[in-house]
């Protein structure tokens, strides 16, 4: 991702999509997202001054809401 992202500007909650897909992005035993994914997303939230707010469901919920524009990713 080497173009800006106007959508989420410094300080935004950025709400994702977190579907069951081990190792890439799950919820761990402790009722934590964990994953590859995660990993990648904590750092550009550190360096973008974003909050995350993970949103469960499956991969098709998560498309389903992103479409209509209740969560920024998936």
């Amino acid at each position: 991702w080497s173009a800006p992202l106007p959508a989420f500007a410094g300080g935004k909650t950025v709400r994702v999509g977190l579907y069951q897909a081990q190792p890439t992005i799950f919820t761990d035993q402790s009722g934590k997202p964990a994953g590859v994914f995660v990993d990648i997303l904590k750092h550009i939230a550190q360096s973008e001054s974003w909050e995350l707010e993970y949103v469960p469901g499956t991969w098709a919920e998560g498309l389903h809401q992103l479409k209509r524009g209740e969560i920024d990713l998936v």
